[in-house]
This record gives structure tokens, sequence and C-alpha cells, in this order.
């Protein structure tokens, strides 16, 4: 588990480097306490992200990926004013 997951670590853009190596130091069997002062951050931040891995694994790693903002003109339009001859950007005011 160790393995694969520094590789997906390494090939994938990690959401905090500190949160990834805490995670990985204490899966190596090292002590919460000695994980904050190596990191130096309190002992309950490094308990939060060991807690958060624990309940939702790997995912918690990585950043989430967000719908964003709503389009204001739908794929069906832009053809229309593209036919039409109006850019994108006079179709939309």
């Amino acid at each position: 588990m160790l393995r694969t997951l520094k590789r997906k670590i390494i090939s994938k853009k990690p959401k905090g480097l500190n949160e990834t190596r805490a995670i990985l130091l204490h899966l190596e069997g090292m002590k919460i306490s000695e994980i904050a002062k190596i990191l130096q951050v309190h002992k309950s931040t490094v308990y939060r992200w060991v807690k958060e891995f624990e309940k939702e694994g790997e995912k918690c790693l990585f950043y989430k990926q967000r719908k964003g903002r709503e389009k204001k003109i739908n794929e069906r339009e832009i053809s229309i004013q593209e036919l039409q001859g109006k850019t994108i950007w006079e179709a939309i005011t």
C-alpha cells in the first residue's frame, strides 16, 4: 500500500506537502508527536490529517475536482451565433 501511494503522489499533484509527508511518515510507523515536531505543526493538526486519511483514504491527499461556474450561453447557442457571424463575446451581451 505504501509503495503504490508513493507512486500516486509522485504522478498526481498532492494537496499539501506537509499533509502528504505526515501521512507517509505515519504509515511508516512514526509517532504523531515526532511527525509534528519534524513538520513544525501542532499535534492536533497531524491527528486531523491522519484521521481524515483513515476515513477517506488516499483521495483526501489530492485536490477534488470542482464543478465551476455554469456557462451563460450553451453550445447550441454558440453554434447559432457563429453561423450568424457573431463571436461568442458578442452573443453573450
